[in-house]
């Protein structure tokens, strides 16, 4: 059996001779300002998505439309950054700031949830703007660099690392999804589920375990992706590179979330409640509604990583690239279904 850095080389050498040749996309420097264009109108979307209703007792169709038009762009935001990160000629640090694009729903969130820890007199868009343009600068300086045109090293102990975490969280992050997906059927069965659940992970070892390891997870993935930034890769790379990058803040900002603003600084329950941002639900609240792309692409980000883990895993097993491509495919279109579900549930109270 070939050992995993030809399996590595094989897989990489496979995905770059089936991308288009988007020549079309030159010069990098300049398209690859595209997704942080983009990035930039994010919070302006939900922003109008959230004010075109809000301030309206009664609001229109065309206001309905208009809000819901806004909500989708938001939402498609990351999409914009995958495009570019497949499609931009080359290797080239450019690709970078595509991938930063695609992460936008967990930055905003963790930015935000920075700013009101500390009540900062500093609006979010401002903030928003300056990072952009540093991020954009820095990308375009960076961009007539020179970059290692192979595959990087696998870096087999950082691998392990993050696949024996990520075996360990799987079991959790799975019974997390169940939660959420239960939440079709309404608080009642929510609520049982994660009363279940919390006798166990919320026993202070357990959890102490548990944080450990979504640490380990954040650290190590980073190291991993980083390496494979300005790489021109297939699809199913771009995917495993641009969910490793979102989870890391989501990661970061859920629990930042959860143990320092909620359940320490606030002392708000993370209930039912906490989670359809009752009372008046996550639509019509203006913080509420950047939770609905960041948890969105959260859930499919963590289904579709699970699937990349297990398409590279069976590739080491001698599964042919091809059948364990299709495998990958439908176990992403099974995290879109997953995540609307989950997006459906947590939007129920606010319809």
């Amino acid at each position: 059996m070939p050992s995993s850095d030809a399996l590595h080389a094989q897989d990489h050498a496979a995905a770059v001779d089936s991308l288009p040749r988007a020549h079309w996309l030159q010069p990098a420097w300049l398209w690859g300002l595209v997704p942080a264009l983009a990035a930039i109108t994010y919070p302006y979307a939900l922003k109008y998505s959230y004010l075109s209703t809000a301030q309206a007792d009664a609001p229109t169709f065309g206001l309905q439309l208009f809000s819901w038009a806004a909500l989708l762009w938001a939402i498609l935001v990351p999409v914009i950054g995958l495009y570019f990160a497949r499609v931009l000629p080359g290797d080239t640090h450019m690709r970078r700031i595509a991938y930063a694009a695609v992460i936008v729903p967990a930055l905003y969130v963790f930015l935000g949830e920075i700013q009101r820890m500390f009540h900062s007199p500093v609006s979010d868009e401002l903030v928003w703007w300056t990072l952009w343009v540093i991020v954009g600068a820095m990308a375009v300086s960076a961009s007539q660099d020179e970059v290692q045109s192979n595959p990087p090293p696998s870096a087999a102990r950082w691998r392990a690392v993050h696949g024996f975490t990520a075996a360990v969280i799987t079991v959790f992050v799975l019974f997390h999804l169940f939660n959420q997906v239960v939440g079709l059927w309404g608080e009642e069965a929510y609520t049982a589920v994660q009363n279940a659940g919390r006798q166990i992970y919320r026993t202070p070892v357990i959890e102490a375990i548990l944080v450990g390891l979504m640490i380990s997870q954040v650290f190590s993935g980073l190291r991993i992706v980083w390496r494979w930034g300005p790489l021109r890769t297939g699809t199913a790379r771009v995917m495993q590179v641009a969910a490793g990058n979102y989870l890391a803040v989501f990661i970061v900002a859920h629990m930042l979330s959860i143990f320092l603003y909620a359940r320490t600084m606030s002392a708000v329950p993370t209930d039912w409640s906490y989670a359809v941002g009752a009372p008046s639900g996550l639509l019509h609240d203006g913080w509420g509604i950047r939770l609905i792309p960041h948890y969105s692409w959260g859930v499919f980000f963590v289904c579709s990583h699970i699937a990349s883990g297990i398409r590279w895993m069976s590739i080491q097993r001698g599964m042919a690239l091809q059948r364990a491509h299709r495998g990958w495919l439908l176990a992403n279109a099974a995290a879109v279904l997953i995540s609307v579900a989950v997006l459906v549930g947590i939007l129920s109270p606010s319809l």
